[in-house]
């Protein structure tokens, strides 16, 4: 089981292409809900049943609540769930102690959001006076590389910065990241056929450095050269799979957080919206009648996810045309460069 904890709505940053929006509100999750969070998670999850138990601290930006992960980790270290901490953070809020902190206590994993090179990142992940992070970030970076070596470094291209896709890759490898996720904004509407060219273009150029370099490169994870044609099963939100907002509002995923008719209940009111679980059920086990045939489709991120479908084209069955291309320019990768 998988609970986000999202212990703030608040950043400190205005990334351009955040999904959550750039008007963010503010919210810090307090004792009182964190207490009912708790209860809920010792009512849902079933130790027996469903290995491990695996809760995550998402935001907004989850450090600016620190104080409230530490409490939520103490308590659940005293109850017998043994569950797994992970922790997502843009890292311009960590320090020393901070680092020896999450060391220490994320056993899942700790993402730092990073999107490559000065020039790169500063495209789009800045603060609120339009400064660049880059620079900042990195001052921390060996230390904690130091204290969590196996740190996932997760980057957003965007249709702007995908040309630099490869050299970004390149130069996280360099800063001595051994696992590193490079994800697509498939919110942007700026993609294209040329796009989607540049991308398999880089890809190649990811894969012939990790060729040149295999001796050393064995240890890093490069994900965009994993082979992830595989079933990926159906989505289990709602099931084992839940986000808490700062207000005991109970979600699905992150990508669904605000989304009405994908409100699932509350764990301050202890209120669990049977009708709505009912529906995510089956909206999540039904086929995607327009993309059955596809070569892919047990793999696809549209044919598994209703919910990113209905953020992006406003409804759950209707995929996403920037993900079944790059999706198939994945599947043209993998067939004639992974040998």
């Amino acid at each position: 089981m998988l609970i986000g904890i999202w212990v703030t709505t608040g950043c400190n940053l205005m990334c351009r292409y955040c999904y959550e929006g750039l008007e963010k509100q503010c919210e810090n999750m307090t004792r009182d809900v964190a207490d009912s969070i708790i209860k809920f998670i010792k009512t849902v999850y079933k130790p027996k049943k469903q290995e491990p138990l695996i809760v995550e601290f998402h935001g907004g930006e989850p450090l600016i609540n620190f104080s409230i992960i530490q409490y939520i980790i103490s308590e659940l270290e005293k109850s017998p769930l043994k569950p797994l901490f992970g922790i997502t953070t843009n890292g311009l809020l960590l320090t020393k102690e901070i680092v020896s902190y999450l060391a220490e206590k994320m056993t899942y994993g700790v993402s730092l959001s990073l999107d490559g090179d000065m020039l790169t990142n500063d495209e789009n992940r800045i603060d609120y006076n339009g400064n660049g992070t880059y620079m900042r970030i990195m001052k921390i970076v060996p230390e904690l590389l130091k204290q969590k070596p196996d740190i996932r470094v997760r980057m957003t291209y965007t249709p702007e910065t995908v040309e630099r896709l490869g050299e970004s890759i390149i130069h996280l490898i360099k800063c001595d990241f051994k696992n590193i996720v490079s994800v697509p904004d498939y919110f942007s509407p700026n993609w294209s056929v040329k796009k989607m060219e540049i991308l398999l273009e880089q890809m190649k150029i990811v894969r012939k450095y990790y060729r040149e370099n295999i001796d050393k490169l064995k240890s890093v994870r490069i994900s965009i050269l994993e082979d992830r044609f595989q079933n990926k099963g159906f989505c289990q939100g709602g099931k084992t799979n839940f986000h808490v907002l700062p207000n005991g509002d109970l979600y699905p995923c992150s990508y669904g957080v605000g989304e009405t008719e994908l409100l699932l209940g509350n764990v301050v009111k202890g209120t669990l919206l049977e009708d709505n679980i009912q529906r995510l059920e089956k909206i999540n086990t039904s086929p995607v009648h327009k993309c059955q045939g596809c070569t892919i489709y047990s793999a696809c991120l549209c044919s598994r996810c209703k919910i990113i479908n209905k953020m992006v084209q406003g409804d759950f069955y209707e995929p996403i045309p920037v993900v079944c291309a790059i999706e198939h320019v994945k599947q043209n990768f993998w067939e004639n460069n992974s040998k």
